[in-house]
């Protein structure tokens, strides 16, 4: 007895299995871009990403400096938000509680406080 699919030639096969695998990619890409914002995710100790109109909103209040060091932001020092009071210790994504920091100072910092 033949198969269903042995009407069909090789090449046939081939682009009804990559068919197949990219609607599978699909619905697994759009499940976990869903499942990222879930409560349920969040819940568990995850969080959600500073949205960029954020980010870009801290770095134009810090006139693109760091605001640790004073430092412009450039390919050597670049600018990335910091939490002045750490996730760990309780802090937020409330705009007041981010600041520009360069990568050197925001490396040394870690999950420490700023005074």
């Amino acid at each position: 007895m033949q198969r269903w699919w042995s009407q069909f030639g090789a090449y046939e096969r081939m682009a009804l299995v990559g068919v197949g695998v990219g609607l599978v990619l699909l619905v697994v890409v759009r499940v976990l871009r869903w499942w990222r914002y879930h409560p349920l995710y969040l819940w568990s100790g995850h969080r959600r990403p500073i949205s960029d109109r954020v980010r870009w909103g801290i770095f134009a209040r810090a006139r693109y400096r760091c605001e640790y060091c004073g430092h412009p932001g450039d390919a050597d020092h670049p600018l990335e938000v910091d939490h002045a009071r750490p996730i760990a210790a309780g802090g937020d994504h409330h705009p007041s509680n981010l600041v520009a920091a360069c990568r050197p100072c925001n490396r040394e910092k870690g999950v420490r406080r700023v005074a």
